[in-house]
């Protein structure tokens, strides 16, 4: 079997895609489609079904070149029943188009953490100032205590 046979049949294998999105420099959206497991291999496209078809594309050549340089081709990372990420990111099988969601419950933890962060910040930002206010107000008494104590002596 030569190594371009080879390297269309290993492409084919469930390998995990990812796809997100960016800009242009002239502000247009530009999908780019990755599987972790091949470092360095990527597709764009217009769209994300776009990306990843030029990803599948990618695939066999980043694969047959593998196999020239006679370096072992990566397999497939093995998923668990249960997947969970914080990430709003799809991810989508080459093998069988099939999209993972995250859970309901975790696609708003980012936003939770963030408020919950803000929260925070926040509360110790008031309490600092109340903290100096009532060091300021603290002082202002003592000093009158003060004159007023010199002011009886003279």
């Amino acid at each position: 079997m030569d190594t371009r046979t080879e390297a269309e049949r290993l492409a084919k294998h469930p390998y995990m895609m990812s796809t997100s999105i960016d800009l242009t420099t002239d502000g247009h959206p530009v999908y780019f489609a990755h599987a972790p497991e091949l470092e360095g291999c990527f597709g764009q496209g217009e769209t994300p079904e776009a990306a990843i078809q030029d990803l599948r594309l990618a695939l066999v050549d980043y694969i047959e070149s593998l196999l020239i340089d006679g370096l072992p081709v990566p397999r497939p990372t093995p998923l668990s029943p249960t997947i969970s990420t914080a990430s709003l990111a799809a991810f989508t099988f080459v093998e069988e188009d099939r999209k993972l969601q995250p859970k309901p419950s975790e696609a708003n933890r980012a936003s939770y953490i963030l408020t919950w962060t803000l929260s925070i910040l926040i509360f110790i930002a008031i309490y600092t100032i109340f903290s100096m206010l009532k060091r300021h107000i603290w002082d202002c008494a003592s000093l009158k205590v003060l004159k007023s104590a010199q002011m009886d002596k003279v």
